[in-house]
């Protein structure tokens, strides 16, 4: 028989006592089993309560996973639809309910943040972006306030009204937000943006009905929207409909991946793979130029064989001398590298950060995981599995050897009363025969051993390559130069140790001296790989930059000075601190193509956009999209360096201003200032929050 499950008050009961066991572990057991992915539910981290319902949802009480009806709310909505002339006194109201439920304390450092925009930006497109910067940043309540101006400043900025209304929602007030989706759902009907943020209200107030014909409208329009498909989840697994629930988060995991998303997925009992992930950066094609790295050809006869030699030995001398300098500079990297970690793991212990890899690395590791060996992902370049076909062919150089000698042998008795004072001395006949077999022997040993060296080398090359674009997104920079060097003395160890077979010509030619000049090739540089993956997002608040592996949120409130960081048990600390919400943002440049009226959507395909992905523990991804519209690499120019650099040209043939990179990459990095992007805020529901609770519990 199956167990029922736990009702909702014996489930409270397990997790106060679960809660009273975690509240007695010191902070450094906490950080350390955070560190090694193991993530503690508790109602103010990421993994709280409902969210560990949901995860564990064949054994909670289903009403545990979407938020009940409060009727209370859902009577105060204004039955009259706003329109342009009532929305101004709209506003004004909701701006007076929320100053007076914030703090005095907090109403003057959101101010003082509000009067820096517009004294310095003076428009209220600025306004608005900071305040989804404070947002993104975990700044509620300066998000908030500051919102709620930039849409009292100008009632007809569609995008900070869509902002507005999301950051109502996820603050507890979703019935204050409906009243506005409803009038910009109005003004632009099937803009999925909106059709969410309106599901999501619903949501937040149990209407689940009402939640789940906006959701529909949502993935009609955008069918792998990353939100919409959150809550379909919810839904589906209230109802018992684990499948759905399953092809639901995967969808919402195909256009941007989380590990708060993942989680969900463990829960459901699916693993998570590769393809299920549609994080694409470019690819690296021939890293380091190794396929520009050239020898001496194999000799296949003896005359061959005496001028290659030396150029042989002057390619092996110089790769011993690159070996020797790399060695060197490895040795460096290895003492950077470890100061570098131990400085990391310090940070770890003190809670200044929550894991010793880079920003992005837990998506691309999820990503390329099935692409890359993990035994390729953590050797030093070397790929002993497909060494055997060479390993062969120096077994058979070594029975050629054998089949050489007893040919000789055969040789010298024929020869051996032939030769000698006062005999014939056939000189040239025996020159001719002794230099067959060698040539025989030359011919087939280097020709089949080289052909085995190819097919590993050029296999090599390749797995170097895949290995190091790996790395590029999965390590900080200076472990990821250990690893460049690492790759390069890896390759200059394989390629001088090539067992190539050498032979002189028979003592008993005759013939004339010529000694050919051997053509003492210098030995090739390696290029360099650098991340040319980058993008910044300036939203005035502060500025998040992407390079592959490294995602830098960086705060920066100008001349401002508000006190952001306060001491613990202080009532602001509780508005101050970072508290992030499930919510994606979209943005583009204002005069971009193809994004249609009214605010961003996700499914929009034309131009350049930025994207950030955030969820209970703060911003998880951002980075940059190209539509199908944009050229990449329509034109190669080279610069003075004789760098190799792209222009790249919109659909109607006009360049677009923006840096299309350099090197391997041929890919953008691209720069969205604040005064000039267009923003949208997607809606995201918080697990954690308990329906009409947050900041504005109470409205």
């Amino acid at each position: 028989m199956k167990d029922k499950p736990p009702t909702q008050k014996e489930t409270e009961e397990m997790m106060k006592e679960m809660q009273k066991q975690l509240d007695g572990m010191s902070p450094e057991d906490k950080k350390m089993l955070d560190s090694m992915g193991i993530k503690i539910p508790t109602a103010a981290g990421g993994n709280n309560m409902a969210n560990f319902a949901f995860a564990n949802a064949n054994k909670v009480a289903q009403d545990e996973l979407v938020p009940q009806k409060d009727a209370a709310r859902i009577a105060s909505i204004p039955k009259t639809p706003l329109t342009k002339a009532t929305l101004p006194a709209y506003l004004q109201n909701i701006d007076q309910q929320i100053v007076k439920k914030l703090s005095s304390t907090t109403v003057q450092k959101a101010a003082s943040v509000y009067q820096w925009i517009k004294t310095d930006y003076k428009t209220s497109t600025a306004t608005g972006n900071s305040a989804v910067g404070a947002w993104v940043f975990g700044k509620q309540a300066i998000a908030l306030y500051v919102m709620s101006k930039a849409c009292m400043d100008n009632p007809d900025d569609d995008d900070n009204l869509n902002n507005f209304s999301a950051i109502l929602t996820m603050t507890g007030g979703e019935q204050l937000a409906l009243p506005i989706l409803h009038h910009l759902n109005k003004l632009y009907p099937g803009n999925s943006t909106i059709l969410n943020n309106i599901a999501h209200a619903w949501f937040g107030l149990g209407e689940m009905d009402k939640a789940s014909r906006y959701i529909d409208s949502t993935l009609t329009l955008c069918p792998g929207h990353p939100q919409a498909n959150l809550i379909r989840a919810r839904l589906e697994m209230s109802k018992g409909n684990k499948q759905m629930a399953i092809t639901a988060v995967k969808h919402s995991i195909k256009n941007s991946y989380t590990d708060y998303k993942e989680k969900q997925l463990d829960g459901l009992g699916y693993k998570l793979k590769s393809d299920d992930i549609d994080w694409n950066r470019p690819p690296l094609n021939d890293a380091l130029g190794l396929s520009k790295f050239k020898w001496p050809a194999y000799p296949k006869n003896v005359d061959e064989s005496k001028i290659l030699k030396p150029e042989w030995e002057i390619f092996r001398e110089a790769c011993e001398i690159k070996i020797k300098e790399l060695t060197e500079k490895r040795a460096q990297l290895e003492s950077h590298w470890a100061e570098q970690m131990q400085r990391r793991s310090m940070e770890l212990l003190q809670g200044k950060q929550i894991s010793l890899l880079p920003e992005l690395a837990p998506i691309a590791i999820k990503k390329f995981e099935d692409r890359i060996k993990p035994i390729y992902a953590t050797t030093n370049f070397v790929f002993s599995e497909d060494f055997q076909p060479v390993i062969d062919a120096q077994k058979k150089v070594m029975a050629l050897e054998e089949k050489e000698g007893e040919a000789l042998k055969i040789f010298h008795k024929k020869y051996l009363d032939k030769i000698g004072e006062g005999k014939e001395n056939p000189f040239g006949a025996a020159c001719t025969d002794e230099n067959a077999i060698r040539n025989e022997f030359l011919n087939e040993a280097n020709t089949n051993t080289e052909q085995r060296n190819r097919i590993y080398l050029n296999y090599a090359a390749q797995q170097i390559n895949d290995i190091l674009h790996y790395r590029l997104y999965t390590q900080f920079p200076d472990e990821f130069e250990l690893s460049l060097v690492t790759a390069q003395l890896a390759w200059l160890t394989t390629v001088t140790r090539q067992d190539v077979r050498f032979r002189e010509p028979s003592e008993y030619c005759k013939y004339t001296e010529h000694k050919k000049d051997t053509t003492n090739q210098h030995l090739q540089d390696f290029e360099s790989v650098n991340c040319q993956y980058k993008s910044e997002l300036n939203l005035l608040f502060g500025t998040i930059n992407v390079e592959c592996s490294r995602m830098t949120a960086k705060l920066d409130l100008g001349s401002v000075k508000i006190g952001l960081t306060t001491k613990q048990g202080n009532r602001d600390d509780e508005t101050f601190m970072d508290q992030f919400q499930n919510c994606s943002v979209e943005a583009g440049l204002k005069k971009g193509i193809g994004y249609g009226s009214g605010p961003l959507r996700v499914e929009a395909k034309a131009g350049i956009s930025g994207y950030i992905e955030i969820d209970r523990n703060g911003i998880k991804d951002a980075g940059v999209k190209i539509g199908a519209d944009i050229k990449v690499a329509t034109n190669v120019i080279k610069n003075q360096q004789g760098t190799e650099t792209t222009k790249t040209f919109d659909a109607s043939g006009k360049e677009v201003k923006w840096d299309a990179g350099t090197g391997p990459f041929k890919d953008p990095s691209v720069t969205l200032l604040g005064t000039e992007t267009k923003i949208s805020i997607l809606t995201g529901f918080d697990g954690a929050k308990t329906t009409g609770k947050g900041l504005l519990s109470g409205l």
